[in-house]
């Protein structure tokens, strides 16, 4: 617990630094590459994680406030390509949305839809 407080905020800066330095490096005027898109990526994953596990932190593993942050880490995760991690995140939000509304509720179509796109990668 105490090694990820520590060791989550030095990855964020470090992400932040190499973003900036490419940016720097790149210019103002050309176009975002794939190198600067996947920081970015990275940077959108280290920061939906942050805040999910500062959630966790605050609430019970069923609480439904944590099936947003949840849907974030998975949506990053697949643009990333990390497919079977995306998978676990949404599993994991449809079934706190199955606990606290119900087996067959319209608040699981957004992860049946983001299962179904994971799939198709």
């Amino acid at each position: 617990m105490r090694y990820s407080r520590v060791c989550l905020p030095i990855s964020i800066l470090l992400l932040c630094c190499a973003w900036a330095q490419a940016q720097e490096n790149s210019g103002a005027e050309s176009e975002p590459t794939a190198d600067t898109t996947n920081f970015e990526a990275l940077y959108d994953l280290q920061r939906a994680q942050t805040l999910l596990n500062g959630l966790e932190e605050n609430f019970t593993q069923m609480d439904p406030r944590l099936s947003e942050p949840l849907m974030q880490v998975a949506t990053q995760m697949m643009l990333l390509g990390r497919f079977d991690e995306a998978h676990r995140y949404l599993d994991r939000g449809m079934q706190i949305v199955r606990v606290n509304d119900g087996l067959y509720t319209r608040a699981q179509r957004p992860f049946l839809q983001k299962k179904i796109e994971n799939f198709a990668n």
